[in-house]
């Protein structure tokens, strides 16, 4: 049997993967909150960029947002 190994790099790939959605779209419905804010605080903010948390908040939520680091942001999403 030959293993296969998925390699998931971006920010909202793992919060999809953590939270059990089958599509990045899935993020974005509010009774997903509370499994996201979860994830969320699994996650070491320093792990991502800033980019990739502002990207990530202004997916989820649908409004642009923009932080001064990666923990603001973390903490934007765990507040929702």
């Amino acid at each position: 049997m030959e293993k296969t190994e998925i390699t998931m790099t971006g920010l909202l790939e793992i919060l999809c993967f953590k939270t059990g959605c089958m599509y990045l779209s899935d993020l974005r419905q509010s009774e997903r909150l509370p499994v996201i804010k979860r994830a969320v605080q699994s996650i070491c903010p320093g792990k991502f960029s800033l980019w990739e948390w502002n990207d990530a908040v202004t997916y989820i939520t649908g409004s642009p947002h923009s932080f001064a680091n990666a923990g603001e942001a973390a903490g934007y999403l765990m507040a929702l």
